[in-house]
């Protein structure tokens, strides 16, 4: 990356950051700092003798070894992020899937207003219970949980926050190993796996502002018990799920705070 080497003047070394950047690709042109993308150098004003050139050929070499030290951290730290994006990360976290009710059937104006006070109860809850790999399409949102009692905790405050909005959601909620990976299209992680695939049926599966787990959450040995209220259900599959076909009967388990009182 010209290391080493020694510039006569300014338009060899602009010449030389120019090869820099086209070298390293969309790193240099949209990550660099201000001074270096732009290539402004601070170059001081030297008379054309031979101690001002020599000044000037020390400061010019200063200065490209400046950019070749960002540009060499830069395309580190972006083969970093590409290694990390081609790994497969397997983890056993709780899954909240949350739909909104109705949302279909209402006018463009009040689906604006439930999507916008969806988000800020989102932002509000997900991130004080620890919330990860979080996406949300239109009026759904999926999210994982290392801490399944947090996980059980928000899924439950998520009902209660909607509802002094005037918001109905149905939740559904599952836990087992997941499949943490890149996905270049969001440009985040996503999680996939068959535990994934019950919470979604269970979201489908529950009533009007009603937080569904499945079996395997309610029978996880670190749910705080003292916590929650549990209400076994035996409900019918509205779509197969792995070797269980539609209009199976599922074991599963409402679930709502003991303590019903919202703390805004």
């Amino acid at each position: 990356m010209y290391q080493g080497q020694e510039y006569k003047d300014l338009d060899s070394v602009l010449e030389a950051v120019e090869f820099i950047k086209k070298s390293a690709g969309w790193v240099a042109f949209n990550i660099l700092d201000s001074e270096v993308k732009s290539t402004q150098f601070d170059i001081p004003k030297v008379e054309k003798n031979e101690n001002g050139n020599g000044v000037q050929k020390e400061i010019l070499n200063k200065e490209l070894d400046r950019v070749n030290k960002v540009l060499s951290e830069l395309l580190l730290k972006n083969s970093e992020l590409e290694h990390q994006r081609s790994k497969e990360i397997v983890k056993e976290l709780a899954v909240m899937f949350l739909d909104l009710t109705g949302f279909s059937t209402m006018k463009e104006k009040d689906r604006e207003m439930k999507v916008e006070m969806l988000r800020v109860v989102a932002n509000m809850l997900l991130s004080n219970a620890g919330g990860m790999y979080v996406n949300t399409w239109g009026d759904a949102i999926v999210a994982g949980f290392e801490e399944l009692n947090e996980g059980l905790v928000c899924a439950c405050k998520f009902i209660q926050h909607l509802a002094i909005e005037n918001i109905t959601a149905r939740i559904g909620m599952s836990f087992g190993k997941a499949i943490v990976n890149y996905n270049p299209l969001t440009d985040k992680l996503d999680i996939n796996g068959d535990s994934i695939n019950v919470g979604a049926r269970l979201e489908t599966m529950a009533e009007v502002n009603e937080v569904l787990i499945s079996k395997e959450l309610y029978d996880h040995p670190d749910v705080l018990r003292d916590q929650f209220e549990f209400q076994l259900h035996m409900r019918p599959l509205k779509k197969s799920v792995g070797n269980l076909p539609k209009g199976t009967l599922v074991e599963c388990y409402g679930v709502e705070l003991k303590n019903q009182k919202v703390k805004l």
